[in-house]
């Protein structure tokens, strides 16, 4: 009888160990997915801070969430920002067919604000990185 008790001892132990190792594995796991949801979430931020249409902080018309006090979403985020790199890249390639193509990029209005926008982005960047 007394090694029965030893072989259910033994079993349980393995047992134990293998739930032990299953919820370690999803523990770390979950851990990596929510960096992974995290850096998505902010690089979608840095998208809403870059994106005219997206940032209510721009003199273009602002796209607006489902109401005036929810924000987003993050679908909307990624379509305005192919559209707007879709624009500018029409724009570029509609002043490059032209003999005097870089004095008429840097006279464009639309491409003097992505280049002050960015300059403003560096700068605020520069600031959040002395706080």
């Amino acid at each position: 009888m007394m090694g029965m008790n030893k072989r259910t001892t033994t079993t349980t132990n393995i047992s134990n160990n293998a739930t032990s190792r299953r919820e370690s594995s999803s523990s770390q796991h979950s851990l990596i997915e929510k960096r992974r949801r995290e850096r998505i979430n902010d690089k979608i931020q840095q998208l809403k801070e870059i994106i005219p249409t997206c940032n209510p902080y721009s003199d273009q018309q602002p796209i607006r969430g489902p109401s005036f006090h929810q924000p987003l979403h993050k679908l909307a985020i990624l379509e305005a920002a192919i559209d707007y790199i879709q624009q500018m890249h029409q724009t570029l390639l509609n002043h490059s067919s032209g003999d005097d193509s870089h004095s008429m990029i840097l006279t464009d209005p639309n491409v003097l604000k992505v280049i002050e926008h960015a300059h403003q982005c560096k700068q605020e960047e520069a600031k959040s990185r002395l706080m």
